[in-house]
């Protein structure tokens, strides 16, 4: 089973994404097996968090957070994702923002 990376930003919506982290949690672990979480403090960890992951074997990053978050993964996914052409990240989201924008499409 692939391994997965979980970016939990607890402060979005004024600390809602760390309640409903909380709720998803377990069933995240059940479905996806081998996982690890990373507690966000600031978008400018992500770079090298999400480089370190994936050039660890991580292929599989879900994001839980608003909509910020969500473009702070994403915009640093695809830079250090760039260099793996062949061996591509899938993204998912469990969206706990406010507006949820990304997540409504």
């Amino acid at each position: 089973m692939e391994s997965t990376l979980v970016i939990v930003n607890p402060y979005a919506a004024g600390g809602r994404a760390g309640r409903i982290w909380a709720q998803h949690e377990a069933e995240v672990y059940d479905k996806l097996g081998d996982v690890s979480v990373v507690v966000t403090h600031h978008v400018d960890e992500l770079p090298n968090t999400l480089a370190q992951a994936t050039d660890q074997g991580v292929r599989r990053v879900v994001s839980v957070g608003g909509d910020g978050t969500n473009h702070a993964v994403l915009n640093a996914l695809m830079a250090h994702n760039a260099t793996l052409p062949d061996d591509p990240v899938s993204y998912g989201i469990i969206p706990a923002g406010t507006g949820r924008d990304f997540a409504r499409g």
